[in-house]
C-alpha cells in the first residue's frame, strides 16, 4: 500500500506533517517496516515526539512492539568473544537466533515521550524497569510534579525503612517517602544522597522503584498505583510491599498502609475496576507465604479500604504475571507463570466477583 510506504519514509525522516498527509490518504497508522517494526516505534526510537503525536492522535496502539528477525552472529564479535567463558559465547549466540522484544518501553528515551504516550493510552506500569537517574515512570504517572520535600539525616533515619500500617487503610506520607515517590530512587541512592553513603541502614531503604505493581486510571484522571516489589531478593534493600499510592493530575499524593492480615506484600498481579471497585487478582509474593489458592483481593476507591476473599470453584492456583480482562461482572485472567514452580500457565479462568466463584473457559 502506497500510503502505508509514505507514512514509513516520513516517519523515518521526521516529517510529521508529511505523516499527517500520509495517514488523512488512509496510511494505517500502525503500519510497519519491512522487518515489521511500527511506526510508532519508529518514533520513539529516534524521540521524536511531533511524529508520535500524529501518529496517536490517528489510534497508533501505543504499546508497539516489534519482534526482531534472528540474524547471522557477528565474526568480529565471535572473534573477540574466542577468550570468553563458554557461556558467554553462547549468550551472544542465542541472542542473535532469538532477540529480544522490543516495545516502546525500552526505547523512550525522554520523559516528555512518556507523557504522549501515557496520554495516548499506553499503561505506565511498563516504565516500572527503572534505569537510576534516568527513571522515567515519575513522569509518565506525574510523580514529577509533586513539591520537593527536604530531607534531612534525621528524618531518614525516622522513616528509611518499610513499615506496616495500624487501620485500613493508614494515610502515611513521611516527607522522606514523598520525596522517593517524587524521584523513584533506589533505596541505595536515596541513603547515598542523605548519608553520604550506602549500606548504613539496617534492613531495607523504602523505595518506590518497583516491578511488578499495577497502574490504574482512576474516573478523575489519578493514577492508582499498587504495591510492587524493590530489587532482587538477594539485594539487601529487596522488599515486597502491600501499598496504595493516589497521584492527582495537580500534583497531589496520597498514600496507604495496611495491617499484614488486611493486604499481604503483593506484586506482579492484575488490577481490573469495576464499578467503583479494584479487583487485584494473584501475587508472587514472599515464598513462605505462598498457598494453594489464588488470591484475591479487592479495594474501594472511595475509602481505600481492602478487604480479602475466599473463593470457591475451579481455583488457577497460586499466579502471578498473568494478564486480566473483564466483561460485566467476570474477570477472565490468562498468561503468566504458577506457583510451585514457575510454571507457564496456558489455561484461561474465570472468577465471577458476584459469586466469588472461579470456573475455567
Amino acid at each position: 500500500m502506497r500510503e502505508n510506504d509514505d507514512l514509513i519514509r516520513a516517519v523515518r525522516e521526521k516529517r510529521a506533517g508529511d505523516a499527517q498527509d500520509a495517514l488523512t490518504a488512509g496510511a494505517d497508522p500502525n503500519a510497519t517496516d519491512i522487518d515489521g517494526r511500527p511506526a510508532l516505534l519508529i518514533a520513539v526510537e529516534q524521540d521524536d515526539t511531533a511524529v508520535a503525536d500524529v501518529l496517536l492522535s490517528h489510534g497508533a496502539t501505543p504499546n508497539a512492539q516489534w519482534q526482531p528477525p534472528p540474524r547471522a552472529p557477528d565474526a568480529a564479535v565471535l572473534n573477540m568473544l574466542a577468550d570468553q567463558p563458554a557461556i558467554a559465547r553462547d549468550a551472544y549466540i542465542r541472542s542473535c537466533q532469538e532477540p529480544d522484544l522490543v516495545d516502546v518501553y525500552w526505547t523512550c528515551l525522554s520523559a516528555d515521550m512518556a507523557r504522549r504516550l501515557v496520554r495516548g493510552g499506553l499503561n505506565p506500569a511498563g516504565f516500572d524497569l527503572y534505569v537510576e537517574d534516568d527513571c522515567l515512570f515519575p513522569a509518565a504517572v506525574g510523580a514529577d510534579r509533586i513539591a520537593p520535600r527536604a530531607v534531612d539525616k534525621a528524618t531518614f533515619r525516622a522513616h528509611a525503612n518499610p513499615r506496616r500500617g495500624r487501620a485500613n487503610p493508614e494515610p502515611h506520607l513521611p516527607d522522606f517517602w514523598s520525596e522517593q515517590i517524587r524521584t523513584c530512587k533506589a533505596g541505595f541512592a536515596a541513603e547515598t544522597m542523605v548519608i553520604g553513603e550506602a549500606g548504613t541502614t539496617p534492613g531495607p531503604v523504602w523505595s518506590f522503584a518497583r516491578f511488578g505493581r499495577s497502574a490504574t486510571r482512576l474516573p478523575d484522571g489519578s493514577w492508582l498505583l499498587i504495591a510492587g516489589e524493590h530489587e532482587d531478593h538477594y539485594d539487601p534493600d529487596f522488599a515486597i510491599y502491600a501499598d496504595a499510592t493516589v497521584i492527582s493530575p495537580d500534583g497531589k499524593v496520597q498514600h496507604f498502609i495496611y495491617p499484614d492480615e488486611v493486604f499481604p506484600p503483593t506484586d506482579f498481579h492484575s488490577a481490573n475496576l469495576i464499578d467503583g471497585t479494584l479487583w487485584l487478582i494473584g501475587s508472587l509474593g514472599y515464598p513462605a507465604r505462598r498457598g494453594d489458592s489464588c488470591q484475591v483481593l479487592s479495594m474501594d476507591i472511595q475509602t481505600f479500604s481492602v478487604t480479602g476473599h475466599t473463593t470457591t470453584g475451579d481455583d488457577p492456583g497460586w499466579i502471578h504475571r498473568h494478564h486480566a480482562t473483564h466483561s460485566g461482572d467476570c474477570i477472565r485472567v490468562f498468561g503468566g507463570k504458577s506457583e510451585p514452580g514457575h510454571q507457564d500457565r496456558t489455561e484461561v479462568h474465570i472468577l465471577d466477583i458476584k459469586t466469588l466463584s472461579w470456573s475455567r473457559a
